[in-house]
């Protein structure tokens, strides 16, 4: 945590107001502890905490990717477009689970769904496609969520 010492009075410690704030929240969340001029981690609710996001044996999980691939999101969009291709992945099933099945999208279409998550539009239709998420038509004008029947089987 930054401080910094009151230039009139050296023993007064300041912190910034963000610092305040989210000290405050970890407060109210029970995550931390005054112990006098200290906070002190409570481990046990963090446990808890993070086991309300992940359940025991549930490790590789449908609850775990979810919590993953939540967490890549700020106010709707995506923050950056992961690099390690698990986790990647389980981003992309995610976008591809805003496609209809059954109905064949324009690539103008495609383009504004996945510009709503993430200015990469371009990139994250060609993830799609690549992995086989998304089927592109032969003359690549229209797209179809895979596993859909009717689908092209072309992915390139």
């Amino acid at each position: 945590m930054s401080r910094h010492r009151d230039r009139g009075h050296p023993e007064v410690v300041h912190q910034p107001t963000g610092g305040r704030r989210q000290i405050a929240r970890l407060t109210a969340a029970g995550l931390v502890a005054s112990d006098g001029a200290r906070l002190v981690a409570r481990i046990d609710a963090i446990r808890a905490a993070l086991e309300e996001v992940a359940p025991a044996g549930d490790e590789g999980g449908a609850a775990a990717a979810d919590a993953r691939v939540s967490a890549l999101f700020r106010r709707g969009r995506i923050v950056a477009i992961p690099r390690t291709p698990e986790l990647r992945l389980s981003l992309l099933r995610h976008l591809a689970g805003r496609f209809e099945r059954g109905r064949t999208y324009r690539e103008p279409e495609v383009n504004a769904v996945l510009h709503e998550a993430h200015d990469d539009h371009v990139a994250l239709r060609r993830y799609l496609v690549d992995e086989g998420l998304l089927v592109r038509s032969d003359d690549g004008a229209t797209y179809r969520r895979a596993g859909d029947a009717g689908a092209d089987a072309n992915s390139g």
